[in-house]
């Protein structure tokens, strides 16, 4: 009983750890407006934790993403990704492929409800390159992550203010372990020109096994009990966003991972 209240506990204060793009808060886009978001992350580090020993392995990782998403209804959100990665097992091809589909079951921005409420499911497929990659998060080949995320709203006038949110995922693969991931957030909006967001993001994987004192026998993250906490920041000027986040907790994953990143945004009207 303890075991999984535990993990529970962990993921919501940990609350993707994830390189992509996909857009889980609960307020979604203008209605028949295709959001597309090109991004480009780097990501360093030079330490693995395997059950508390550290493992020397210096990396230098490179990952181009692109996602486009749609609100085809005021209740319904569609979002499709492509990701590929420059890294020490994965030269330049394909990371991910994902499809992101959301339902808004309360929306605070009505002043209805007091706080808005999604649900939704995360399909991902990654080749065997980047499973077999301690530098990107992936259960197995198949994927499917089911999660709510849950917010509040502050606005003034025509602009809203804070948006201040939370997220829990449940995820499962085929023949793999399942894992929790979480998130929190805290964002300022300025007008609509300028924001700043303040986060954590976590994983935790629900497998036995510790990361293999020999790189070279990595199994992928599949059966692996792993930990990860990352914060992070994002600053963004009207279409153009930049962010850093690092690893402040690591176990069976690479310790004190550090992230560059730098995302545009580009609306286009039906």
């Amino acid at each position: 009983m303890l075991g999984p209240i535990r993990h529970f506990l962990f993921a919501g204060l940990a609350l993707p750890c994830a390189l992509c793009a996909t857009q889980l808060q609960p307020w979604f886009g203008k209605d028949k407006l295709f959001e597309i978001r090109p991004s480009y992350s780097y990501q360093h580090y030079d330490r693995i934790d395997s059950a508390g020993t550290s493992l020397p392995h210096s990396s230098n990782d490179n990952f181009f993403d692109l996602s486009v998403a749609i609100s085809p209804t005021p209740d319904w959100s569609l979002e499709a990704e492509w990701g590929f990665a420059n890294t020490h097992k994965n030269n330049g091809f394909v990371n991910e492929y994902a499809f992101t589909g959301r339902y808004l079951l309360m929306n605070d921005v009505t002043a209805l409800y007091p706080v808005s409420l999604a649900v939704g499911t995360t399909l991902s497929y990654a080749p065997r390159a980047a499973v077999f990659d301690p530098s990107t998060f992936h259960q197995g080949f198949s994927n499917a992550e089911f999660h709510v995320a849950v917010g509040k709203e502050q606005s003034c006038g025509p602009f809203w203010t804070t948006h201040t949110w939370g997220l829990f995922g449940y995820g499962v693969s085929h023949r793999r372990s399942p894992w929790l991931h979480g998130h929190l957030e805290w964002e300022r909006n300025w007008w609509d020109m300028y924001r700043l967001a303040i986060y954590t993001d976590g994983l935790l994987g629900l497998g036995h096994q510790a990361f293999p004192p020999v790189i070279e026998a990595f199994p992928g993250y599949g059966p692996l009990k792993y930990r990860a906490l990352d914060l992070g920041v994002r600053f963004t000027y009207h279409c153009v966003t930049v962010g850093y986040e690092a690893r402040v907790y690591a176990r069976n994953v690479p310790k004190w991972a550090q992230v560059l990143s730098i995302t545009f945004y580009i609306p286009k009207g039906i």
